[in-house]
């Protein structure tokens, strides 16, 4: 069978191979190659970009990316790093469908990146293309009649410029949630930044029932 990759779904893709190859290597280079796939997005002169990753403390944790000048602060703040909110402040986005799909991704990278314990609560695996729903699906949930999700409950990833605006949805499974539709407002700024406001509505209730 030949599967036909939408332009969404190939560069979300992209970004998870690179994302995993940064986990494994955050050297600074490394990390700068983040943009080499992500190449609508571009970093403020002088920044850097940082990740934070998920530590064994407390209850749990997660991991995100951040920018800062100067020297990297994860040695000194740690766990303390500002979050993925403050990281589009040094972010420039090109205005197109593209630029607010790729600033969607990045935005959504702490729920795809490692967690421990309580965070776990966030993990979610996104249908970027809703063909391959069974391949996102537990295979024991489907097996065993726990999730009864027809094709067409799922929508597909969308995109909707307007003036000075996107506005990007995107399913995604979290064991927690079930199947919910994100939408996510893109708004961008006359200084090349966005900022963005999510809002999302629960397609199929689901809960795995495992507690942390």
């Amino acid at each position: 069978m030949t599967i036909i990759m939408n332009d969404f779904e190939k560069k979300a893709l992209e970004f998870i191979s690179k994302r995993i190859e940064i986990v494994h290597d955050s050297r600074q280079e490394k990390m700068d190659s983040l943009f080499s796939v992500l190449d609508c997005l571009s970093l403020r002169p002088g920044y850097r970009l940082g990740l934070k990753l998920a530590g064994k403390v407390g209850i749990g944790d997660e991991s995100w990316f951040y920018t800062y000048q100067g020297e990297d602060p994860i040695e000194t703040l740690g766990c303390r790093v500002p979050k993925s909110s403050i990281l589009f402040q040094n972010i420039i986005v090109e205005q197109s469908v593209m630029g607010a799909w790729q600033a969607y991704l990045i935005y959504i990278s702490p729920t795809i990146l490692p967690t421990f314990w309580h965070g776990e609560y966030i993990r979610r695996k996104f249908f970027f293309d809703r063909e391959n729903y069974k391949g996102v699906m537990s295979s024991w949930d489907m097996e065993n009649g726990n999730v009864d999700i027809k094709l067409s409950q799922i929508p597909q990833p969308t995109v909707e410029m307007g003036e000075g605006k996107a506005v990007v949805s995107c399913p995604y499974w979290n064991d927690w949630q079930g199947l919910v539709l994100e939408t996510v407002d893109v708004e961008f700024k006359s200084d090349g930044t966005v900022a963005l406001t999510s809002h999302s509505k629960v397609l199929y209730e689901y809960d795995c029932g495992i507690c942390y």
